[in-house]
């Protein structure tokens, strides 16, 4: 069930989704049925579910009832005593007591939430039309047209015409088209005849990361996707994978594990091994990584998503899977500016399915035990404390017990300031994400400075420093056996304390609470990244750059079952405790030459050497036989027996070079030419090297002669 959360901030279940589209049909319709056929019906409830007098209007009447589970499931319960009424009557009165309107259309009776005047108003509908051009009077053919929040849009024609149905009066639109500046008009202004787009100069000339260097968006001759750190955030998250799903083409994010503190699975370009990994590489400003989970989202200036194949050319075999750059936020020239975000949201789970109530679940086993006995026993069919609870009505909704909405929140705080020399960015975060289940939770600190100092007009020295430390604690890993759990059952003893055995019924009926209540899982995560940097700006076209880095993570996991755990209890009390320590140690050099011959010829080269380092421990250690539970896995020096300790390492060399060459004709033609030699200890002693070719050519056809003048291709 951990892989079911759902966050409620923007969006809504798709049962809330369908409520809205039958609100937004529904809402030029009163609220109580006009005319109704006249039948004789008698009802008599009291503290009744709406849904089941609409089940006995439905015997009564042969109308069906169309409506959403959640808005019903949420309506208060309703009494109506009436004899040889009419159905409009009926409905009347259940609409006094619940706020439900209801409409009929043939043998149907659709029901919706009772609108407010505000509701009513701001469901008005229209229908706009208009024309989009440029700065010229030239109609802009293919820009989008979008309700700002929803997927209702539209492109314009070939004569930059369009045309929206079903806006609400506070909509507002967007106007967007590649090279132009983003336009919003709300739905009821009288600027929505002609929309005019501004070339947007910026974004034609945008820079952008590519792999030790940066390039010009409209010379990029790969497959690059941006992603923001406005959209990134825009997701609450504690995973960095959470937050790019649906923000990069060609990304596939799933969620691997949804307990507080999980990560995410990122897939570029699809699945390419059955038995290995998958994961692309990451470079967090010029260091790789093999997880992001550990960065504070806010810390980021931009995200680059490296998917064609070439980027194994750039980054080596490690760049098998796609590779994501990130660049983090550095100091600014002026005046210190102080930023400080922070959200709150509620998680809730998201379900595929519902639990059978305690009527429901007896009533199958009554079934099960007729169909095996071919008589029916009550005493024999519900035993131990089923029967009690059979008759006292007095059921267990284990969903209800096992799982609540929990809160999560996280604040960051960013200070950018500098001068002429030295500036300097310092950012800290806590997040902080409570477990819908007992016993769980995820807490992280983060702090990161990044100092950037001219030391002489063409020298440049920086650093950059990232500490953070997160603590996740788990609940048992037998938490999911609720879900096949009895209704019929009793959760706790007289005397308020945990029953083991929830039915005593013979059938090990374990109480799901016991096992959370009698274990401690708990891991704690410390990263340390330091780089130091040196760029020097040898000639007007020629400089180098000295890049050395150190990126440390330490993970303590530790568990234990209790003497009262069904598992732990076999042993007297069960402790592990491990320790992972990994050290990644890089250093390259690097040379990039930029020459521009004339106006139309563009030549750039980067070459690079390094040297990388990365060595893995691991440490675990496990003992049986505790006196008592009270310093749960702290007393495994005091365990009575121990198992075998594991000791695991790993030591692993890379040597590499790169050379790249690019070449800009006339800004049309773009040429790029790369190759990667990577040297590793962990190749085959007969091929030390491997080597990493790509070519790739660019043809900017709307900027020649006879199509540029062409609107329908984008710039």
């Amino acid at each position: 069930m951990n892989n079911l959360p759902n966050i409620k901030r923007k969006g809504r279940n798709v049962h809330s989704f369908l409520a809205f589209l039958l609100f937004v049909c529904l809402s030029s319709l009163p609220c109580y049925i006009q005319a109704q056929e006249k039948k004789n019906i008698t009802l008599d409830v009291k503290n009744e579910t709406v849904e089941n007098v609409f089940n006995q209007l439905s015997k009564q009447t042969g109308y069906k009832f169309f409506y959403d589970q959640e808005i019903v499931n949420a309506a208060p319960r309703i009494s109506i005593k009436a004899r040889n009424s009419s159905l409009e009557n009926i409905l009347s009165m259940i609409t006094v007591q619940t706020n439900l309107y209801f409409n009929k259309k043939n043998n149907t009776i659709s029901v919706g939430k009772q609108k407010s005047q505000e509701t009513i108003k701001s469901t008005r509908t229209k229908t706009v039309n208009g024309t989009v051009t440029d700065q010229n009077g030239e109609p802009i053919i293919g820009a989008n047209v979008l309700v700002k929040g929803t997927t209702n849009g539209i492109i314009t024609d070939i004569n930059g015409n369009y045309s929206l149905a079903n806006l609400t009066e506070d909509a507002t639109i967007q106007f967007s088209y590649i090279g132009y500046q983003t336009t919003e008009v709300k739905a009821n202004s009288k600027e929505l005849a002609r929309i005019i787009l501004k070339e947007d100069s910026e974004l034609l000339d945008e820079v952008i990361v590519v792999g030790y260097g940066v390039q010009k968006r409209s010379d990029v001759t790969g497959a690059i996707s941006s992603v923001t750190s406005e959209k990134l955030n825009s997701t609450p998250s504690s995973s960095l994978g959470e937050m790019l799903r649906g923000q990069a083409a060609g990304v596939q994010v799933t969620m691997s594990n949804a307990a507080p503190g999980g990560s995410s699975n990122i897939l570029i370009r699809g699945r390419r091994s059955l038995s290995g990994g998958n994961d692309p590489l990451y470079i967090v400003d010029g260091v790789p990584m093999t997880s992001i989970d550990d960065i504070n989202s806010n810390d980021i200036a931009s995200l680059e998503v490296l998917k064609d194949a070439s980027s194994q050319s750039i980054y080596g075999a490690r760049a098998a899977n796609g590779v994501i750059l990130i660049t983090t936020k550095r100091g600014q020239t002026g005046k210190m500016k102080i930023s400080y975000n922070t959200y709150a949201a509620s998680q809730s789970i998201h379900k595929n399915f519902e639990f059978y109530n305690g009527e429901e679940w007896a009533a199958l086993r009554k079934e099960a035990y007729y169909n095996a006995n071919l008589s029916y026993d009550e005493t024999d069919c519900f035993r131990g404390l089923m029967l009690d609870v059979f008759k006292s009505g007095e059921y267990v909704d284990w969903e209800k017990l096992m799982i609540s909405s929990a809160w999560q929140q996280k604040h960051d705080i960013l200070i950018q300031s500098g001068g002429d020399k030295t500036k300097y960015a310092l950012g800290l975060g806590y997040f902080d994400q409570n477990g819908m289940v007992p016993n769980s939770g995820f807490q992280r600190l983060s702090g990161r400075l990044n100092i950037d100092h001219k030391l002489l007009k063409n020298l440049t020295i920086g650093t950059n420093f990232l500490y953070t430390k997160s603590w996740k604690k788990t609940a048992d890993g037998s938490f999911n056996s609720f879900i096949t759990m009895p209704p019929l059952a009793k959760v706790y003893n007289d005397d308020g304390s945990l029953r083991e055995d929830v039915t005593e019924a013979g059938e090990s009926h374990y109480n799901p609470l016991w096992n959370i209540d009698y274990s401690n899982n708990k891991s704690q995560t410390d990263r340390l990244l330091i780089n130091f940097f040196v760029d020097w700006k040898i000639t007007k076209d020629l400089s180098y750059r000295a890049n050395g880095s150190l990126n440390t993570r330490t993970v303590h996991s530790n568990t234990y079952q209790g003497t009262k755990h069904t598992t732990g209890r076999n042993n007297n009390g069960k402790a592990t405790a491990g320790t992972s320590f990994s050290n990644d140690y890089l250093f390259e050099n690097i040379v990039n030459y930029v020459k521009d011959l004339n106006k139309n010829h563009h030549f750039d080269a980067t070459f690079m050497q390094s040297v990388n380092v990365i060595e893995w421990k691991n440490l675990g250690i496990n003992g049986t036989g505790f006196a008592n539970d009270d310093l749960t896995y702290n007393a495994i020096g005091s365990a009575n027996e121990y198992g075998t300790p594991t000791w695991e390492l790993s030591d692993r060399k890379l040597l590499s070079f790169l050379g790249r060459v690019r070449y800009n004709l006339f800004e049309k033609y773009l040429f790029t030419f790369a190759l990667r030699v990577d040297g590793s200890s962990v190749f085959g002693k007969n091929n030390k090297y491997g080597y990493f070719p790509s070519g790739a050519f660019a043809w900017r056809i709307n900027e020649e002669s006879f199509l540029k003048e062409a609107k329908w291709l984008p710039t």
